[in-house]
């Protein structure tokens, strides 16, 4: 496996560079390719899970790795865009972010994945959410009471997730043990069926981080329609 796109703890099976844009997860539901082409079948039914396994964006990534970068200055940003164009909205809310190239990066790539996601869900406007991770922030496997999400941990450990095959018989995915977690790459993209989206969505969680000294930068796109007493803003 390649660096970037290798899982330290628990890796997606099959993540290689070279890995075909329809390879399935055996019992997973879960798709994974090497282009963006792979999100379009999260439309089809059984699929609650497409990941685009990319690298991280060059110039993303060389902004977040700089030892200066602490977790008190990773960008944060809560705002409702237009699909058509989402650049000048997402650059005014990155205007106060000092390292102009780290918020003309993550602005343009967050832009291309608004788009991609309008496209699949046929909506005019998505809620994106930004935001630095330093604890446990929802440490419970669950379903986003939402019928999308689009996630990308672009600094730290990436979202989990439990792949039911791995289960033993009679296991609970909510309490699954360790072989049965999956973990998205940092810099992957992962479109998540959410349980409005789908009667059996697969259950992800917040990696635990507290007590380690990482500090994670999440991002998440989708309709930005939260439900009374929902947890469609857990963070994952």
């Amino acid at each position: 496996m390649t660096p970037a796109l290798h899982s330290a703890v628990h890796p997606i099976p099959g993540a290689t560079a070279g890995l075909p844009s329809d390879r399935r997860i055996d019992g997973a539901r879960c798709v994974v390719g090497a282009t963006s082409a792979i999100l379009d079948r999260i439309v089809e039914p059984g699929v609650e899970l497409a990941i685009w396994n990319r690298s991280m964006p060059a110039a993303v990534g060389a902004r977040l790795d700089r030892a200066t970068v602490r977790a008190r200055t990773l960008p944060a940003l809560r705002t409702t865009v237009p699909a058509s164009v989402p650049e000048a909205p997402l650059a005014a809310a990155l205007a106060d972010l000092k390292d102009r190239p780290l918020a003309d990066a993550l602005a343009d790539d967050v832009a291309h994945l608004v788009r991609l996601v309008a496209h699949l869900i046929g909506r005019e406007t998505l809620s994106v959410r930004l935001e630095a991770i330093t604890g446990d922030a929802c440490r419970r496997f669950h379903a986003d009471r939402i019928p999308f999400r689009l996630i990308v941990t672009y600094r730290g450990p990436g979202t989990e997730w439990v792949d039911e095959a791995a289960l033993p018989p009679g296991g609970d995915p909510r309490h699954p043990p360790m072989e049965a977690v999956r973990r998205v790459p940092a810099g992957a993209v992962a479109l998540f069926k959410g349980s409005l989206g789908s009667d059996r969505p697969l259950l992800h969680r917040s990696p635990p981080i507290t007590g380690t000294g990482a500090a994670r930068l999440l991002l998440c796109i989708d309709e930005g329609l939260p439900a009374p007493g929902s947890s469609s803003g857990d963070t994952p």
